[in-house]
């Protein structure tokens, strides 16, 4: 269980350090863009991994190819993994680190699904009024379903608010039907 100390022992490091210089939302918009780049390249990894190469060789090739996309701290945390031979463990770094963030940083990864896209004075006022209830760092993923019909869906974690008027249609039919 060494592989996985060491995983929680470099996820906790990235937290702590994002939070204490208040990077948490930087941090969080760099995990998504490496996550989203080894899931279309999945090649890199191997090429990250591959053991005729020093380690030294691939960490400055990782540095080198997300110096200036991705945040410091990120590349930190990626070279510490590779050092570690962690990079096949990439999905349980990203969650662990998306638990630890709402846990120690009271960030919230924020799901929200509209009939229509969000105005920026919308994104705006829900952003405040998500910020008034939870505190924290939050960081919205919108996505527009018109099945909704209007209203909006919040999904923080597990805990779901329907608004939709789909939802409130389908209610009144259960409640005239009972």
């Amino acid at each position: 269980m060494a592989t996985s100390r060491s995983l929680l022992d470099i996820s906790h490091a990235l937290v702590t350090t994002a939070h204490e210089e208040k990077a948490m939302m930087e941090i969080m918009e760099s995990l998504e863009q490496v996550r989203e780049v080894f899931a279309q390249h999945p090649e890199l990894l191997a090429v990250l991994r591959e053991p005729t190469v020093s380690l030294t060789a691939r960490q400055q090739a990782l540095s080198e190819s997300l110096h200036g996309e991705i945040h410091t701290y990120v590349i930190n945390a990626l070279c510490l993994l590779q050092a570690e031979n962690l990079l096949d463990e990439l999905e349980r770094f990203f969650s662990s680190v998306e638990t630890l963030a709402r846990d120690i940083a009271n960030h919230r990864e924020i799901q929200i699904t509209t009939a229509v896209n969000l105005t920026e004075s919308e994104r705006t006022e829900l952003t405040e009024a998500l910020h008034k209830k939870f505190g924290g760092t939050q960081r919205l993923h919108e996505r527009v379903d018109r099945a909704i019909l209007g209203g909006l869906i919040l999904r923080i974690g597990d805990w779901l608010f329907d608004a939709s008027i789909k939802s409130k249609i389908n209610r009144l039919r259960q409640n005239l039907y009972a």
